[in-house]
């Protein structure tokens, strides 16, 4: 579980500071409208692992190995994205210690109408990412890699 965190953290970042990226949701992240909850919600002992990594009041804290964010773009920046990254398998479900990718809209919420997806905040440009235990800086690369190919559109 540290290394999900500890990475998504890094990827996390990466996103945030990217210029084809909306909004990136991890709450963990500082800036992130649920980072004051998910502190409070870490165990005692997440936080004694987290303590000597992080200070949570700088730019975020480790918390959990899920992320999503918007890719500017909308569906083809998503599937571009979704079909460059060489580290994150297409899954549509997520979870394992590997790194998996899925897009909501066409994937696990593909049967919910598009009015209604849009009203639950699953626009097309939505992506999430389950960060897994693989070298961190190589999943921030492929990431990043990711993305430059979207800004070729």
């Amino acid at each position: 579980m540290k290394a999900h965190g500890q990475n998504a953290l890094m990827v996390a970042r990466a996103l945030k500071a990217n210029p084809h990226v909306e909004e990136v949701i991890y709450p963990g992240l500082e800036g992130d409208k649920r980072n004051a909850l998910a502190w409070r919600m870490l165990s005692p002992h997440a936080k004694k692992f987290i303590g000597p990594l992080e200070d949570p009041g700088r730019d975020g804290f480790p918390f959990s190995g899920m992320i999503s964010f918007r890719i500017k773009g909308g569906f083809e920046a998503a599937e571009r994205f979704l079909t460059s990254v060489r580290l994150f398998t297409l899954a549509e479900s997520l979870g394992g210690v590997e790194s998996l990718a899925e897009h909501p809209a066409r994937m696990t919420h593909g049967s919910v109408p598009e009015r209604e997806r849009e009203l639950l905040g699953i626009g097309d440009g939505l992506v999430r990412l389950s960060v897994g235990v693989e070298e961190g800086e190589d999943l921030v690369r492929d990431v990043l890699q990711a993305l430059e190919k979207v800004g070729e559109m």
